[in-house]
Order: C-alpha cells, then sequence, then structure tokens
C-alpha cells in the first residue's frame, strides 16, 4: 500500500493554529495518550531494536550482518526469537534512494526474506514460498519512487527491516548455513546513523517526543486519518506538532496515566479469539494488520518481526488464570496421537521462554541447552502406535524415553513457550487441525 502525508490544512491546521484553546478535558487528554503509545508501539520497538543492532553489533544502515550462531539466552535483541533458524539482518534506510538485495540459491532449504516497515507491516515475504529456491536480484525502493520493473519491491516507509530466516539442522549444519548466509547481500548508498529515541518507558514528554518524530520520519497511511484526529488534544500529528511546553502540570498527570494504560493494555491478554485447547492463535492480520492497531502494538511487544500466518503460525499456550505464562514448578506433557501431527509443509518447533518483568520473552538457560524440540530434534522418541508424547518440566524426567522428548522449563521463575508452525497446511489456517493441548503431569 502506498502511503502519502497527511495534509497539514483543514481540520489538523485549523485546531492547532496560535490562539486555539486548550481547555481540554483529563479524559480526552489521558485517552489520547493511551492510543498514541499503542498506535506507535511498534515504532518504539523497531526503533529500540535497530539502535541495538548499530550500537553492539556493529551494524551500518544499508549492510547485512549475520548471526553465525544458534539463538542463546545472551540474544536479547528480538523478543522471542526462534531456535530453528539463523537470522541475518539489515536495516536498510531508502532515504539516499534504491537498495539493491541478492539472494543466492537456497537449494531445498528453508528459508524467507521478510521486509518490515516501521509499523511492522510484512510488505514483502520473498524465499521457499513465494519466489523459490533459486535465488533472485531484487531492488528496493521508497514509498515516493516509481515501481517499473517486476522485480522492484516498494516499501511503504523509508527505513525497513529485512529480516532473513535460514533453516538450520543443529551445531553440525553451521558451515553450510554459513555459506549461504555469505551470499545474501545488500547493496545501497551510505547513510547516517539515526539518532537516539526514547524508550516505551521514558517519561511522557520525551516518550511523545519519540512518537512524533518516528511518525513524521515515517508517513502512516491514510487509513489512519481518524486515529490522529482521535490523538488531536495531543497535538501529535503526521507533519509535526507536539510540543510538551503546551501542557500544564495537571495535563502531564492526566498524560502519564494515559500511557501507564497503554502499557497495561499492551502487556495484557491478546484480543484473537477464544483460545482452543488453552492455545492462542494468531489472527488474520497478523503480519499484515491493518488498522489493527491493538494486535498490532501486542505483537511488537511480544513477538517483534513476525511473520505473516500463511508463512509461519505461533501459537502462544495459555497458563492458569488465562495468562501467556506458567508459574514454576509444576510439569506439563503434550500430546500427538497417531495421524495428528502437526499440519505443515515446512517443519514445526516448541520453544520455551522465561517471562521478562517487561512481559517480554527470551530463552532460559537449562541443564542440557536444549531451548525447542520439534521434528527435527535429534533422537525424538515415537510410541509404536505414531504418537509422540513431549514432557515440559523443569527437572529432568526419571525414564530414557521421557528425556528424550523433554523440553526444560526453568525453575524458580515465569515461563511460557510457543509452537511455531513453518509453511502451515490449509487445515492449519483454517482450524479445522487444532493443537492438542498442554496437560498437568503426574509427578514423577
Amino acid at each position: 500500500m502506498r502511503r502519502r502525508t497527511f495534509l497539514a490544512a483543514g481540520s489538523f491546521g485549523t485546531m492547532f493554529a496560535a490562539g486555539n484553546s486548550w481547555a481540554l478535558s483529563p479524559h480526552s487528554l489521558s485517552a489520547a495518550a493511551e492510543e498514541a503509545l499503542i498506535y506507535a508501539m511498534p515504532l518504539i520497538e523497531n526503533a529500540a531494536s535497530r539502535a541495538a543492532s548499530f550500537a553492539n553489533e556493529g551494524a551500518v544502515p544499508n549492510r547485512v550482518f549475520h548471526d553465525r550462531k544458534l539463538a542463546t539466552p545472551a540474544f536479547r535483541s528480538v523478543t522471542s526469537p526462534n531456535n530453528d533458524t539463523l537470522y541475518s539482518r539489515a536495516w536498510i534506510d531508502l532515504g539516499g534512494g534504491p537498495v539493491t538485495i541478492e539472494v543466492p540459491s537456497m537449494g531445498d532449504r528453508y528459508h524467507s526474506v521478510a521486509f518490515m516497515d516501521m509499523y511492522g507491516n510484512n510488505f514483502a515475504v520473498l524465499g521457499s514460498r513465494t519466489t523459490g529456491d533459486a535465488g533472485g536480484r531484487y531492488t528496493l525502493v521508497g514509498p515516493r519512487d516509481g515501481r517499473t520493473d517486476f522485480h522492484m519491491i516498494q516499501s511503504p516507509t523509508n527505513a525497513v527491516w529485512m529480516l532473513v530466516r535460514t533453516l538450520i539442522d543443529g551445531e553440525a549444519d553451521l558451515p553450510a548455513v554459513h555459506a549461504l548466509q555469505d551470499g545474501i547481500k545488500v547493496s545501497g548508498p551510505e547513510r547516517p546513523v539515526p539518532g537516539s529515541y526514547a524508550t516505551r518507558k521514558a517519561p511522557w514528554a520525551a516518550l511523545l517526543d519519540t512518537i512524533q518524530r518516528l511518525i513524521v520520519e515515517n508517513a502512516p497511511p491514510v487509513t489512519d486519518e481518524l486515529l490522529f484526529a482521535r490523538l488531536a488534544p495531543l497535538g501529535i500529528r503526521p507533519d509535526g506538532g507536539f510540543d510538551a511546553s503546551r501542557f500544564s502540570d495537571e495535563d502531564a498527570k492526566m498524560i502519564a496515566a494515559g500511557l501507564d494504560a497503554g502499557r497495561a493494555r499492551l502487556a495484557g491478554p491478546r484480543r484473537q479469539g477464544a483460545p482452543v485447547n488453552n492455545w492462542a492463535y494468531p489472527k488474520a492480520n497478523c503480519g499484515i494488520y491493518g488498522e489493527d492497531y491493538l494486535y498490532r502494538g501486542q505483537v511488537a511487544l511480544g513477538g517483534l518481526g513476525a511473520l505473516p500466518r500463511v508463512e509461519a503460525m505461533y501459537m502462544r499456550a495459555i497458563g492458569p488464570g488465562g495468562n501467556i505464562y506458567f508459574p514454576s514448578g509444576q510439569g506439563y506433557r503434550m500430546r500427538f496421537e497417531s495421524g495428528g501431527m502437526p499440519a505443515v509443509n515446512g517443519f514445526w518447533s516448541l520453544t520455551m521462554y522465561e517471562r521478562a518483568d517487561d512481559g517480554r520473552f527470551f530463552l532460559i538457560d537449562n541443564p542440557i541447552a536444549r531451548y525447542a524440540i520439534g521434528d527435527r530434534t535429534p533422537g525424538l522418541r515415537y510410541a509404536s502406535d505414531g504418537s509422540l508424547e513431549l514432557t515440559i518440566s523443569a527437572d529432568r524426567p526419571a525414564t530414557p524415553d521421557r528425556a528424550s522428548n523433554w523440553l526444560p522449563a526453568p525453575s524458580g521463575k515465569n515461563w511460557g513457550v510457543v509452537f511455531r508452525a513453518y509453511l502451515p497446511k490449509d487445515e492449519l489456517l483454517t482450524g479445522d487441525y487444532r493443537l492438542p493441548p498442554l496437560e498437568r503431569a503426574a509427578a514423577q
């Protein structure tokens, strides 16, 4: 979808003209602040992830860099990282002109090359599902450039996050994947490293100033026009206008309260329908959100960089009390009956995470360094009838068959699990296939 900057004239221009009254109700300020944070959460999280890449990983704009090892508990650049693929990443700045992307031939190995705008939407995904395994050369252009070639990809924003996932089968597979990563090229004009931005925990004035800057730098779509009408009490507009000095101390308290309410809603249960078998399924618009700002913000907070469902589905297990995490101490099992294996054309995995205090999820240390279990796990034991039972617990199971199928959970920390299904079959996409529940296991 093409984006355009809103006109400064009309309702926005007159509303903030000099001399207009700022006699606004506390509720309007609080409600506007709450919605502003929810709307801008992907902008804030993407900016924070980009800054961390530049500061800590040696990245520069318009160049690709690679993770050469599978994610471990030390990897905290992205919330809820997978342990199935190696990442290659690039933060692209199209403000200086087009950028060229080269993808090598990947054979029959699963891979995806996702391009996301700063609002979290996947506007193109290359790879096994869409462009095949032969690779290719592509040109990425900004929102103001005309599209003239079949291999030209137009981005809705000048800032783009390119995230490549390449399937890896354990440590022995690293050299082969490294060779493929080396064939991924990104070339374009040199661009400056962006300035600093406030994080979602910043005081109200700094946070809203960051939100305004990021909106100006990443022009929103025209379909967000009514959203900006609701943000009018704050002075946040697509063309700029926020000024913290306009607000009184009492106003500031209302704004801060609204931001706190926004943080609480973003950390709460996702609006994605009633769980089935205590699994929360992604909404149909995951990865391409439209005007579903709350869901978009929640995904940015809990699973930044999520792919569209047709590429991969992410299911979170629902714990006691309807939470997306479980308390330590209790073991669980997950049983797939014969003929009821996950409906995927690619592969599947179940990944364990600890829940951080801010609601994000990260891999957690365990005695066997197993962070995920799935159909490619060496030594996985199926029953004689073809069924499969996984054990999830802090303590190692006593019997060899259960130990082979063990996903370690942390001791003394809340944890959560995500089930990933890559290249889901139609029956999983439509809901005809459902995952079996996590059931409490008897003490060993």
